[in-house]
């Protein structure tokens, strides 16, 4: 892209030429591209600081050996000498538009005046820098070479003051996003455009630019456009580019853009735009809209829109409520002058609003009115509403969820939910439903079973379709059970046996029990149990005589749900050990004679074991011990008054002491 850098330095840049020619060090600066690498030396220099000092340019392999001379870069000498360089280059034009001159004398006089500073973004080409001694471009260096450079500095005389070798990394040493677009604009004759790049990384502040790339209409090649200066923030790693370019109105243009720096590294292409220059102002809104009620349906009919590529098609909407409830029914082809709506229902009027669509040539479009007009649908409605299709129903955290495909009809009310144990006995259980979705909440308490639920459609003359296909879910909720108040376990010849209170005297709901075992000193308990035991004693022949066993025992109903476990029973390895063991009830009778306690009678009682009976009026505070009887006896307390209410106990009494009692119930006299 020889001397193309000038063509694009008609942007205003305020505070980035100081950027322009490199870096301010003493230390040369390589920035290697895919063809040629650029050596910065110096910025550019403004009035009264020193010109350019002169330089020789070395280069060698990698390793620095065999250093060969490619080169020297001076300030031009004087006049003449400035003039030979910039006709060899093709920047005379260039540079004396910029200056305002036109002649080689005054434009020298003014740089040795007032420095390269005057040439302002003039600089960004390389061939000017390096005409005036800021850079030297090695336009023979390989993609892949790896290369050594010397730089001599020289003094006036032309001796050597201070020697550098730079060995230049591959690749660019910059990396940026890719251009998105962040504005365009598209007016009657011209195009605007605005790229953004986020996310720069550009630690040296090399110059980057982008290049435009145009294409008119939809195909054919893109073509290099301009080439444009990034406007970069080092702070927020953000930078801008903005065109604007020349356009015939009604013609299609695309554009994209890709970053580069002045060696050639090339970034990430843009998103191609396309634009459509246009004067907003000329855009129509369609006219002589018309409804006709046809033997088909609503027939629309409107003028055409101009043959203009602005308008992409046409919406139209409709509702039957004027002013609001708007649904888009279709969208045609912009070049449509009608169209025919065959859903609609008899003795129904429908509004309907249509406007073009435009694309969308700035973040500015005007809005283009809508054209509006009402058809009636004559006729009547006699067919009832299909039944609703594709009922399903699913567990819910709050009930049940019934779902079901939405139907097929036009002048549809909604839906009403039947729900029953079986289905010859459903009723409806909804107020009239607008939607697909019902969440039965209202599950009668403690229900468990089969529910089968079904649907009904309505239509606007209220006439009901039949009933849906039936769908059925098993509910099966929480249902409260009792446990049994307590069990007995006690060792015999064959293992454990058990005892425990029949709960089902209590709640009907229990179907039978399950019982529960674990170690002494262990966390879980297991089942012994696979199926409910209906009898109210078990034996635990898997029992190991040489452990100790906790036991609990728990009731269950028809549906499995269950209660909590019951108070537990330990079973030493000791058989003594159960002695201590209370009874797992106690059943308490108003006899004539007093108030009469039993208990289930044991399976097997330990030598010694007599049961301890404890008794406390209400107002007592504690109980006192008011018996002692064999395990297989009953006991009449005698000693108590009518209209009192007692609470009696039984503690168990061996051989090793007296047992605390583990269970209490409570009688009023008669």
């Amino acid at each position: 892209m020889k001397n193309s850098w000038v063509g694009f330095i008609t942007v205003i840049i305020v505070g980035f030429a100081h950027h322009v020619a490199g870096q301010e060090t003493d230390t040369p600066f390589a920035v290697v591209g895919p063809h040629k690498t650029l050596i910065y030396f110096e910025k550019s220099y403004s009035e009264g600081s020193v010109l350019p000092a002169s330089r020789m340019i070395y280069k060698s392999d990698g390793a620095g050996k065999k250093f060969r001379r490619i080169g020297e870069t001076r300030f031009p000498e004087n006049a003449r000498a400035l003039e030979r360089q910039l006709e060899r280059r093709a920047l005379t034009h260039a540079v004396f538009g910029h200056l305002g001159v036109n002649s080689t004398d005054a434009a020298y006089r003014i740089l040795l005046e007032h420095g390269t500073d005057t040439l302002g973004l003039l600089l960004l080409d390389p061939d000017l820098s390096s005409t005036l001694g800021l850079m030297f471009v090695d336009e023979y260096r390989a993609a892949s070479e790896d290369v050594t450079y010397r730089i001599d500095l020289l003094d006036k005389g032309n001796s050597v003051v201070r020697s550098v070798t730079i060995r230049p990394t591959q690749g660019a040493m910059w990396e940026s996003g890719a251009l998105t677009v962040d504005n365009r604009e598209a007016r009657d004759s011209s195009v605007s455009l605005a790229w953004r790049a986020r996310g720069i990384y550009n630690p040296h502040q090399i110059p980057l630019v982008a290049t435009v790339y145009k294409r008119r209409g939809h195909t054919g090649e893109f073509a290099l456009q301009q080439t444009l200066l990034m406007l970069s923030d080092a702070e927020s790693g953000e930078g801008r580019v903005y065109y604007t370019d020349d356009a015939e109105p009604g013609q299609h243009v695309a554009y994209y853009a890709v970053l580069e720096d002045l060696a050639g590294n090339v970034g990430r292409l843009s998103d191609t735009v396309s634009m459509l220059p246009y004067n907003l102002s000329s855009l129509q809104h369609l006219s002589n809209l018309a409804v006709t009620d046809t033997s088909q349906g609503l027939l629309l009919t409107w003028d055409a829109l101009p043959a203009d590529a602005i308008y992409g098609a046409i919406e139209i909407q409709k509702s039957r409520q004027l002013g609001s409830g708007y649904v888009v029914v279709d969208t045609v082809p912009a070049n449509s002058i009608s169209y025919l709506d065959r859903r609609v229902i008899p003795s129904t009027a429908y509004y309907y609003r249509l406007r073009p669509l435009v694309y969308e040539l700035s973040s500015r479009m005007p809005t283009i009115n809508y054209s509006e007009a009402v058809g009636y649908r004559s006729g009547a409605n006699e067919e009832p509403p299909l039944a609703p299709a594709r009922l399903a129903v699913d567990a819910h955290t709050e009930g049940v969820k019934v779902t079901w495909a939405h139907g097929s009809e036009l002048n549809l009310f909604g839906y009403y939910v039947m729900r029953g144990p079986s289905r010859q006995s459903m009723s409806v259980i909804s107020p009239v439903i607008k939607d697909t979705v019902f969440i039965d909440s209202l599950i009668p308490r403690y229900f468990t079973g089969q529910m089968h639920y079904a649907i009904q459609s309505m239509d606007m003359a209220q006439q009901l379709s039949d009933t849906s296909a039936v769908a059925s879910i098993f509910i099966r909720q929480s249902v409260l059970l009792i446990a049994p108040s307590g069990i007995h376990a006690a060792r015999v010849s064959d293992g454990v046996a058990l005892e425990w209170e029949d709960a089902a005297r209590r709640d009907e709901k229990i179907y039978g029990y399950h019982l529960y075992r674990k170690p002494v000193g262990e966390t879980h308990y297991e089942r012994l149990n696979d199926n409910a035991l209906k009898a109210v004693y078990y034996t635990d022949q898997s029992a190991v005589g040489s452990m100790a066993y906790e036991y609990a025992v728990t009731s269950t109903d028809v549906w499995g749900n269950e209660s909590v476990l019951s108070a537990t029973s330990r079973v030493g390895t000791d058989e003594r050990a159960t002695a201590t063991n209370p009874p797992s009830d106690i059943i308490l009778r108003n006899l004539s004679a007093g108030i009469e306690v039993s208990w289930p009678i044991p399976v097997d009682v330990a030598p010694g074991t007599s049961y301890v009976i404890y008794r406390k009026a209400l107002s007592d505070v504690s109980f006192e011990a008011i018996a002692t009887v064999d395990p297989a006896a009953t006991y009449v307390d005698e000693a108590v008054k009518p209209g009192f209410r007692y609470q009696y106990a039984v503690g168990v009494k061996s051989e090793s002491g007296v047992g605390e009692p583990a269970l209490s119930s409570m009688v009023k006299r008669k």
